[in-house]
């Protein structure tokens, strides 16, 4: 199919009344790629990135949920605070059907995959129907470039203007969007899966033999592959490739839940496992990693504790030829369940997304010149955070609404202390700073909305003039950091 625009582009993101609608509007402006300084940070707003961040030169992408379900695509620049929605995925689920885009990018080029989950249902064990694979137009308009119901997660690929994605025919197709869609052609391997592409060459695990290859587009023939059967891998994953045909990826060994998972890399000259040295038992991280000048860019992300990001959640870069991992950042956050790469890295940066006090942030620096230090390398203790501001009745009781600022999947707020931040005094007595005035909290259906009734001298503290000034102290968790945090307020 064509480019389509206004309500062609309505209709070609319609699902049908058997799986749900999914209605897609798309605004795009052409991309330009700028010099950008070592390190930036870019606010995201309130939520966290679902997917992304993928580096398009001077521009960094990523999707944020909607309140009605769906997802936006965003663009900002690195260095600027130029912020746009590039295309939105209004959610109308029915039945319990919830939409979702996964996307890749480079200076030129957008290709997204959309996604419809079946929450709730015995479906959603088979994964995520997918609509198909569409390419962003420069203006603002969907090329759709293969059906649904196709294939599955990581089907798409870019590399400057050239691009792979499900064919119609089961396979792999490769295009270059500078060229008519005549000159593309299919590479049929029983529906491969994982594509990834670089210069000349295809990678992809083969959906027959479970064995990863690497194919030559310009040749049209297979390159090399290394075969799961040789180190006794029960799958291969996470697979990427560089513009020499070198691959890097994880691979299981031993019981799926019982054995190890480990990174290994290969070459055209070399195509056999060559082991990283890193490897951790199944079940316990996630990995997810980028391959760019011969450096391993990795994302660990740590199965074994609570949602919030923790010290073991990390990202590493690694040099093909031997060394150990160098620590770039740790309490990187990772979406629960995680996509593949989470980050980014282009062979000369990193973006990776971080909960910090100001909110979520994505962070972009230059691989060299990145070193662990600051927020980096430790969790920051933020001040309690208020959503809204504190209310009273005349029966005294406060209200309070907290919000989970550097946490990543949400908190609930526990132990909730009132104290007075100034001397009073009441009736002719004094009151000491640091006074209680909280006797005990009510019941509420809100883990972070906080209704306390205070004691009889907050009370009488509240009908003198002026603010009553409290110091609010509770403890923030979220089953993996429990952190004890306080600030000010004023009531009246």
């Amino acid at each position: 199919m064509g480019a389509v625009s206004g309500g062609g582009l309505r209709r070609l993101a319609r699902v049908g009344t058997s799986i749900g609608v999914l209605a897609v509007a798309a605004v795009y402006t052409s991309v330009f790629v700028s010099e950008v300084s070592a390190s930036s940070e870019l606010g995201v707003g309130r939520h966290f990135p679902v997917f992304g961040p993928r580096l398009a030169g001077g521009d960094v992408l990523w999707t944020v949920p909607r309140v009605d379900g769906g997802y936006s695509l965003r663009r900002g620049a690195i260095d600027g605070d130029a912020r746009r929605t590039v295309l939105e995925a209004r959610g109308r689920p029915r039945m319990g059907l919830v939409p979702s885009l996964q996307f890749v990018a480079s200076p030129s080029e957008v290709l997204l995959q959309q996604f419809v989950f079946d929450s709730g249902s015995p479906a959603e064990l088979a994964g995520p129907r997918d609509l198909g694979s569409s390419r962003l137009l420069s203006d603002g308009s969907l090329e759709r470039l293969s059906p649904q119901g196709c294939c599955g997660n990581r089907a798409i690929d870019l590399d400057g203007r050239v691009g792979v994605f499900p064919s119609p025919s089961g396979g792999a197709r490769v295009r270059d969007f500078s060229l008519p869609p005549e000159t593309a052609f299919d590479v049929t391997d029983s529906a491969p899966i994982e594509y990834r592409i670089a210069g000349r060459y295809l990678a992809y695990v083969s959906s027959t033999t479970s064995d990863l290859v690497v194919y030559d587009i310009q040749t049209r023939a297979e390159s090399y592959r290394v075969r799961a059967d040789a180190v006794q891998a029960s799958g291969f994953g996470g697979v990427d490739v560089q513009a020499d045909g070198k691959i890097a990826f994880r691979y299981g060994q031993g019981d799926p839940s019982l054995g190890r998972t480990s990174l290994g890399w290969a070459s055209p000259a070399e195509p056999v496992v060559h082991p990283l040295g890193v490897s951790t038992r199944a079940g316990s991280f996630d990995y997810a990693l980028k391959l760019a000048d011969d450096v391993v860019v990795y994302q660990r992300a740590d199965r074994r504790g609570g949602l919030s990001p923790s010290a073991t959640d990390i990202l590493a870069s690694l040099p093909l030829q031997g060394g150990s991992p160098r620590t770039l950042a740790r309490y990187v956050v990772v979406p629960s369940p995680p996509p593949d790469e989470a980050f980014d890295y282009d062979g000369d940066r990193v973006a990776w997304v971080a909960a910090t006090c100001k909110g979520p942030q994505i962070r972009v620096a230059d691989l060299d010149a990145l070193k662990v230090s600051g927020d980096s390398s430790r969790r920051r203790t933020c001040r309690l955070q208020l959503r809204t501001k504190p209310t009273i009745t005349k029966k005294g009781v406060l209200t309070l609404r907290f919000g989970c600022v550097g946490f990543a999947m949400g908190c609930r707020v526990q132990d909730v202390e009132l104290r007075t931040d100034r001397r009073y005094r009441v009736r002719g007595r004094p009151v000491k700073r640091g006074t209680r005035v909280r006797v005990r909290r009510l019941k509420s259906n809100s883990s972070r909305t906080v209704r306390l009734r205070l004691s009889s001298l907050g009370r009488r503290l509240t009908h003198k003039a002026g603010p009553l000034r409290l110091v609010v102290g509770g403890e923030v968790l979220d089953g993996n950091v429990n952190e004890r945090r306080g600030r000010r307020i004023a009531v009246r």
